[in-house]
């Protein structure tokens, strides 16, 4: 796309430029959408512990005073 935009025949460095912008922006897409998952996604697949504690459990936990 860049080689008719640009009307040259031959590829150069600067042809991969905008091709690495769009995949840096789609990047940073999906790591917005990714972000608000929850931490135990994909806990399932990976065949590791889901994160279901949200207080402390042990007495080493507690704030003390």
């Amino acid at each position: 796309m860049t080689l008719a935009w640009r009307g040259a025949e031959k590829i150069t460095a600067a042809d991969f430029q905008p091709a690495f912008v769009i995949v840096a922006l789609i990047s940073a897409a999906t790591f917005l959408m990714f972000r608000r998952l929850p931490p135990d996604a994909g806990a399932e697949v990976s065949r590791r512990q889901s994160v279901a504690s949200t207080g402390p459990t042990a007495a080493g936990d507690q704030k003390q005073g």
